[in-house]
């Protein structure tokens, strides 16, 4: 099984390109890693602003995304189990890491919920996305 803390310091640095490294696909990552499944394969590459993921998403993340997730749904998640949570009338992907929710949010800042706190970090980086984790970690360096 992938591990969270491990996948959450690789990405964190990574520059942010709506399409390919946000809020969502950051998720979708996750599950590649964890399961093996794309639940953003029909929406990899289709959009590159804002206003074309919000078109996208328009009935709702939560609307547009949970067809495209084979998991069976919880009630209580489990560390590394993803979700779609509501931040100030926003609907967001995160993941459960057994304490509390991580998300990625637009743009350049990463942060986590606790309870009602928000922790958060700002994204860093202008370099591209790499094709696999190796070319990510030398565009970090770069």
């Amino acid at each position: 099984m992938a591990d969270l803390g491990a996948y959450v310091d690789r990405t964190i640095d990574l520059p942010w390109r709506w399409g390919q490294q946000d809020c969502t696909m950051w998720v979708a990552d996750w599950c590649l890693a964890r399961w093996n499944i794309d639940p953003a394969h029909r929406f990899r590459g289709t959009y590159s602003t804002e206003l074309e993921a919000r078109a996208i998403t328009a009935r709702g993340l939560a609307a547009t995304v949970t067809p495209e997730i084979p998991l069976r749904r919880k009630s209580q998640p489990d560390c590394g189990d993803i979700g779609v949570i509501e931040i100030n009338g926003h609907e967001v992907a995160a993941i459960w890491d057994g304490a509390h929710w991580h998300l990625s949010f637009s743009p350049e800042m990463f942060f986590s919920l606790v309870g009602g706190n928000a922790r958060v970090r700002p994204m860093k980086g202008t370099a591209p996305r790499g094709q696999t984790p190796a070319e990510d970690e030398r565009f970090k360096s770069d």
